[in-house]
């Protein structure tokens, strides 16, 4: 019988672990950047989508696109609620990598405006996606 007890109370932790993974996992996947294509030959014109969040506190978000440039976010469609909450925002920006080289492209979250000049904010890194460029053969 405390064999069997202690296989329960094994179960009941997978379970609880298994629910926490779940709710972390699901809020990860909200903010996250993808690209399309993740390689290529250069001049390489790469499709980001960022997915990010509808909260209504004032946050600002970009993309270093790992090459010395950056784009600020500033408008995006709404995409459909998950679960409880304000859901997340898609939003799409376009860049072309001129040089062959290994990028790694950083969705960011600042607490500074885009236009912003002097701004002594501070920059969270949300995700990043590999971008490889290859040259001319």
């Amino acid at each position: 019988m405390k064999v069997h007890k202690n296989i329960i109370g094994y179960v009941g932790i997978a379970v609880l672990l298994g629910i926490i993974l779940l709710f972390a996992t699901g809020v990860l996947a909200a903010e996250r950047l993808t690209a399309s294509p993740k390689q290529g030959i250069a001049p390489l014109l790469v499709n980001f989508t960022a997915y990010i969040d509808n909260s209504e506190d004032p946050r600002y978000y970009g993309v270093n696109f790992g090459n010395g440039e950056e784009a600020r976010i500033i408008s995006c469609s709404r995409a459909p609620s998950f679960g409880k909450g304000n859901g997340y925002k898609k939003c799409f920006l376009e860049h072309t990598y001129s040089t062959p080289g290994d990028y790694k492209a950083t969705l960011f979250r600042s607490n500074c405006p885009p236009n912003q000049k002097n701004c002594r904010g501070v920059i969270f890194p949300i995700d990043t996606v590999r971008v490889i460029v290859k040259g001319i053969r």
